[in-house]
């Protein structure tokens, strides 16, 4: 999946990043996604369970899990 541009991340609201960032974790294999969404929270993958990162709304955050994602995609 291609990366988002800075000009793109910016013009993006909360959903469309984090639709995005669900995208970006179809990557990974079942059980070992870096975040995780559900309808309260973005969650992030802590030893063997998923813990709150961010709200919902919460774009720096979200813009956060992204690049960390991309780095992480990038060094396999």
């Amino acid at each position: 999946m291609k990366q988002l541009k800075p000009s793109t991340i910016k013009r993006y609201d909360a959903r469309q990043l984090r639709r995005h960032l669900d995208r970006l974790q179809d990557q990974f294999e079942a059980g070992s996604a870096l975040y995780r969404i559900d309808q309260y929270a973005v969650r992030q993958l802590i030893g063997d369970a998923y813990y709150p990162l961010c709200n919902l709304n919460d774009r720096d955050m979200i813009i956060e899990a992204i690049e960390s994602t991309y780095r992480e995609l990038e060094s396999r």
